[in-house]
């Protein structure tokens, strides 16, 4: 095990703005959805939708659209017809991953105080707030297949940003951070929700790369390539650092 190892369950939903932080991650979130894809002409969603993600069954399309009066919802599209998921209370939200069944989504979603909360909707029962680690943002990234296991980044009380991990019997638990960092993303986790991999920066201001699982806690995999350097969790982290010195 190596780096700090702190385990946090989030007990309440915290009521505070960060404009800024918010909406650096809703782009980046959807940008890092789909900058691997190879895009097939399926006709037509609806005007202003932005799609994020698909079911593993190839069922269920997510993402984001724009709605009247300046704002964004995040959506579930289903054998045609497309369902607004709402929001939490504000004007803004955004799907960013889905179970493989699609009956369980997840993202990020502005509240009515202007906080943004990861959220995770399940089909016929609603938005949820997952809250924070104790700061104003929290947002996921990627889900296990069941959806049960969620994993992204959230602002702590201090003002830094770690990687958690979600689960309903232990809540939000901070993934920690390398030794020496201060900051650490969680972008992706494995089918069954064990393995977790992310970015992390170190001391000297590095990046890189890291894997935590329960057992382990967070392991170094080692300075992130030149090519990984171009990636959308990475910009994400270099925008929070340089607004946070």
């Amino acid at each position: 095990m190596s780096g700090s190892q702190t385990l946090h369950v989030a007990s309440k939903c915290v009521h505070r703005k960060y404009h800024f932080f918010a909406a650096i991650a809703l782009s980046l979130l959807s940008l890092h959805a789909h900058a691997e894809w190879e895009v097939t002409d399926q006709g037509t969603l609806a005007e202003g939708a932005t799609a994020t993600a698909v079911s593993a069954d190839g069922r269920t399309i997510i993402g984001q659209r724009i709605m009247a009066g300046d704002s964004n919802h995040a959506f579930k599209y289903v054998d045609g017809v497309m369902t607004d998921l709402g929001t939490l209370g504000g004007k803004h939200s955004n799907a960013t991953a889905v179970s493989a069944d699609g009956k369980v989504v997840l993202g990020v979603s502005e509240r009515a105080d202007g906080s943004y909360h990861a959220f995770r909707h399940v089909h016929g029962q609603g938005m949820v707030s997952l809250c924070t680690l104790g700061g104003n943002f929290s947002a996921v990234r990627a889900s296990s297949s069941d959806g049960e296991v969620a994993v992204g980044e959230s602002r702590l009380r201090n003002g830094e940003t770690h990687a958690f991990k979600y689960t309903d019997q232990g809540g939000m638990q901070d993934l920690g951070t390398l030794p020496g960092g201060s900051r650490s993303f969680a972008y992706e986790v494995s089918a069954d929700g064990v393995v977790v991999i992310g970015m992390a920066d170190m001391a000297n201001g590095d990046i890189h790369s890291f894997m935590h699982t329960d057992s382990k806690g967070m392991v170094d995999l080692g300075k992130v390539s030149e090519q990984g350097a171009l990636s959308a969790p990475l910009l994400l982290l270099n925008s929070v650092r340089k607004h946070d010195s």
